[in-house]
């Protein structure tokens, strides 16, 4: 099919016209789309999911953070005995027992790990019941520079990161982790760190 020379012939006329067309097609199919969109984004209704009902029963006592007892006015405390720990081989520190705080049970959680339950007063309530946890590893220290020793001469630091983390070394390493052990109500946090840091040694 022969068209006219008129149709196919590139005039300065036809330049113009295509390039304000091809500019202003762009604007105009975005202005188009906003206003096209505006009637469907306001009378749209969002779609209703069933979701099958969950009602667990909850207890009706408050439970805080194992740090956090529900009372801790009374700051006083009353050392009913020292006991010795030395489950673990090779090594023997003392700590204080609370009256109120008595021990609950010394758990064995393998042959280098234990933990000591403490019973707690009546108005505490924790997510953790207060406990100590004992954990004996292989020394991998070889710096001492900036640990304590205590009188028996083992050095020792607390953790920079958690400050209830005692460490003990030479020639293995135990940790002592008194994190869930808070002051108040009975009992006093500084008191049993001392007794162990003064108390411990490591034994053949």
């Amino acid at each position: 099919m022969n068209l006219k020379q008129q149709f196919t012939t590139v005039t300065r006329f036809s330049k113009i016209i295509a390039l304000i067309l091809f500019i202003s097609l762009p604007f105009i199919g975005f202005y188009a789309g906003i206003k096209f969109q505006a009637p469907i984004t306001t009378t749209g209704t969002t779609p209703t999911i069933a979701v099958p009902s969950f009602n667990p029963k909850v207890s009706s006592m408050p439970i805080l953070p194992s740090s956090t007892p529900v009372t801790s006015k009374n700051s006083s405390y009353k050392i009913i005995e020292t006991k010795t720990f030395s489950e673990i081989p090779g090594f023997s520190f003392e700590y204080l027992v609370f009256q109120g705080w008595e021990v609950r049970e010394v758990k064995k959680i393998n042959d280098s790990q234990y933990s000591i339950l403490f019973n707690f007063p009546e108005g505490n309530q924790f997510y953790v019941p207060p406990s100590m946890f004992i954990e004996k590893t292989t020394s991998m220290v070889t710096d001492y520079l900036g640990a304590s020793k205590n009188p028996n001469g083992v050095p020792y630091y607390q953790s920079t990161q958690n400050k209830k983390v005692l460490s003990f070394f030479i020639p293995d390493e135990v940790k002592i982790n008194l994190s869930s052990i808070v002051d108040g109500d009975g009992i006093s946090k500084k008191e049993m760190e001392n007794k162990i840091i003064e108390s411990f040694k490591f034994t053949k």
